[in-house]
C-alpha cells in the first residue's frame, strides 16, 4: 500500500510588513514539503505589503498551490484566522 503525504497549509500572514514581507514570502516558496498549499494573507495594510504580495504570488512559477487573500479592513489576528481556515484545503495547517 502506498501512503501519500497529507496535503499542508501554510499560512503567511502580513500587516503593515512592507520592508520585510518579501523575505517571509521567498521562505514560504522555498519549502520542499509536497503537497503544500501556500496562503498568503494581508490583513488590510495601509503601506505597500498587498501590492508586493500581489506581485510575488502573480510571478510565482513553483510547485505549490498559492492562495492570495487581500481584506479591505484589518480583521485582527482571530478574524482573520477564522477567514484563513475557510480558505485552507490542507489537512495539516501551519502558521
Amino acid at each position: 500500500m502506498i501512503q501519500r503525504a497529507p496535503k499542508v497549509t501554510f499560512a503567511l500572514f502580513a500587516y503593515n510588513q512592507g520592508d520585510y514581507v518579501s523575505e517571509a514570502v521567498k521562505g514560504a516558496f522555498e519549502q520542499t514539503y509536497s503537497p503544500l498549499e501556500i496562503i498568503l494573507s494581508d490583513d488590510g495594510s495601509t503601506d505597500k505589503t498587498a501590492d508586493i504580495l500581489q506581485a510575488m504570488a502573480y510571478e510565482y512559477r513553483g510547485p505549490h498551490n498559492i492562495i492570495l487573500n487581500l481584506n479591505n479592513t484589518n480583521l485582527g489576528l482571530a478574524g482573520l484566522i477564522n477567514k484563513i481556515l475557510d480558505l485552507a484545503s490542507g489537512e495539516l495547517f501551519v502558521i
